[in-house]
């Protein structure tokens, strides 16, 4: 009998020592599966900053984005008012300017056409129409240079 007892004891040894590597297999497991969990936590949270930083960076770009269109579109406003101005003077200088000597030269040409001048009166009617050219030359070279400045003025603005 004792050695039946003996015999148990010995096999219940044995599965509880089988039972214990199981278990100290499993709480090896275990230990390293907490270890890979808080790993992947840390991960989680550093992740989690990274897209907090990265929306706080993404808002503050599109607020600069905003400003800097609202700033292109008053830029774009005054750039039209300016061109709108210029328009007006161009305008200005055509009906004004322009049409004086040009109608002085139509004027002074049907004068020419006129068969009872003398020699003498036809010089000075030539003269007067040299006068009137060279001052439509000069407002043409005038509203030319003004074109180019509102050109120069308005790719400089642009840009």
């Amino acid at each position: 009998m004792k050695n039946k007892k003996e015999n148990n004891s010995f096999n219940c040894y044995l599965s509880n020592a089988k039972s214990y590597g199981q278990l100290m297999d499993y709480n090896n497991e275990s230990e390293d599966s907490v270890l890979t969990k808080r790993k992947l936590v840390v991960e989680i949270n550093t992740l989690k900053k990274s897209l907090s930083d990265l929306q706080i960076e993404k808002e503050d770009l599109n607020m600069q984005l905003l400003q800097q269109f609202k700033e292109l579109k008053r830029s774009q406003k005054n750039l039209n008012k300016d061109f709108h101005k210029g328009l007006e003077e161009m305008m200005f200088i055509l009906s004004h300017k322009v049409r004086l000597p040009l109608t002085n030269i139509l004027g002074l040409a049907n004068l020419l056409t006129n068969v009872d001048n003398s020699n003498d009166e036809n010089l000075a009617y030539i003269e007067l129409l040299k006068a009137s050219a060279k001052d439509l030359d000069n407002i043409t070279k005038e509203l030319g240079s003004f074109i180019y400045e509102l050109n120069h003025k308005k790719e400089t603005t642009s840009k």
